[in-house]
């Protein structure tokens, strides 16, 4: 999108640009379960700030079940209240439980279909929640919202929804693409950041990358004003 809708003439792209988006994968989508409880963390025994659940130790399977439209074998949940008991008020807790999907997944899900398979995501993720943890947080849900890669697609623009950026394959994660750096910039003042860079997805990759990519920007524009 960047190269067809911001850059003008479309002649200034050079063909290796579109070659190297066009051999990366792209990432995984995101799923969330939002919840607003009225019971506090410790009433329901939960002391830790995140909780990673997986049905197994398959790797492999965990990342298969990605792929098909229900419940994947894996969550990361995170209780809010036990790093930051004020963040909600006395009395209640926010928790919210993340999966992934791959961004296929959804794209023959119709509106009709879209709530009645959202919501039973959601409550299985739910129940996979309490039975790792013996918290009983559906007798106790106040509020509850559930985003879908369709809900981060509309809202924050990502193509298909996806939150991860490029898959890192074995020639694409992040020490090839820091190898890489000065080498894949091809138009004069373009800068990529975030799961789409250089270090991959997640939050501290993500924000050292837009570190990493305003310094960059930063030593070209001191070049610049050097040689005038």
């Amino acid at each position: 999108m960047t190269y067809n809708k911001l850059i003008y003439p479309k002649s200034e792209v050079p063909e290796i640009a579109y070659k190297e988006v066009n051999a990366r994968i792209h990432g995984l989508t995101g799923f969330c379960v939002y919840l607003g409880l009225d019971a506090t963390a410790e009433e329901l025994g939960l002391k830790e700030y995140g909780y990673f659940i997986m049905k197994n130790m398959n790797t492999e399977e965990i990342y298969n079940s990605w792929s098909k439209l229900q419940s994947p074998g894996g969550q990361a949940a995170v209780v809010l209240n036990v790093p930051n008991p004020e963040c909600s008020p006395p009395g209640t807790c926010i928790i919210y439980i993340t999966t992934l999907f791959k961004p296929e997944i959804w794209k023959d899900v119709k509106p009709e279909q879209y709530v009645d398979i959202k919501n039973k995501i959601a409550e299985e993720l739910i129940i996979q929640f309490e039975e790792a943890t013996g918290a009983p947080i559906r007798e106790h849900i106040e509020e509850i919202e559930v985003a879908t890669p369709a809900t981060f697609a509309r809202f924050t623009r990502t193509y298909n929804g996806i939150i991860y950026g490029y898959e890192p394959e074995s020639w694409d994660s992040l020490v090839p693409r820091l190898m890489m750096m000065g080498q894949d910039n091809y138009i004069k003042g373009l800068e990529f950041a975030g799961g789409f860079g250089r270090r991959a997805h997640g939050y501290g990759s993500t924000i050292s990358d837009g570190y990493t990519s305003a310094l960059l920007t930063l030593q070209e524009l001191i070049k610049e004003g050097e040689g005038k």
